[in-house]
């Protein structure tokens, strides 16, 4: 396990592995994620709370992602008080919204292994086709996956943040 034993708990990683494993939780996801929309807080809620409480995650963890707005952030600090348990550290990093954007349009999930991520390069031929560099990677139509639904990175900047 990266980081010396302690487990790393991504709400992409949470996402992909309750998708794969066709938890309720993650059937859930898959029907705002397949939209373009955010995973609703409920659900992120709900995965993460989860694996915070699995053995592994009993003593230390390293959260990324969670929380993302006011609401995650009050249920963390109520299942941290419940379970008589504190933050030692927070860290805030900023990404500019063109990063990011980029960051997500070049990952796809290979279909044989879906809690692996790859890293595509997308190039137009000459034909005007969009063509990948891994076959893996799903396409709709000879053209790339949505990243996400027209404004869904201005919903999610323009929530309140923890």
């Amino acid at each position: 396990m990266p980081g010396g034993g302690i487990p790393h708990i991504f709400t992409g990683d949470l996402f992909r592995t309750n998708i794969s494993r066709q938890t309720g939780l993650g059937k859930l996801a898959k029907v705002s994620m397949d939209a373009g929309d955010l995973v609703p807080d409920e659900l992120t809620i709900a995965m993460a709370k989860d694996r915070m409480q699995q053995p592994d995650a009993e003593n230390s963890f390293l959260l990324g992602g969670f929380p993302r707005n006011v609401s995650q952030a009050e249920a963390l600090d109520e299942l941290l008080k419940t379970e008589g348990s504190k933050l030692d550290a927070v860290l805030d990093l900023e990404v500019p919204g063109g990063e990011v954007i980029k960051r997500i349009a070049g990952r796809r999930i290979c279909r044989s292994r879906p809690a692996h991520v790859d890293e595509v390069m997308w190039t137009r031929s000459r034909g005007g086709r969009w063509k990948s560099s891994n076959a893996a990677c799903p396409m709709r139509s000879g053209r790339p996956q949505p990243v996400s639904r027209p404004g869904r990175t201005r919903t999610w900047r323009s929530r309140p943040a923890p």
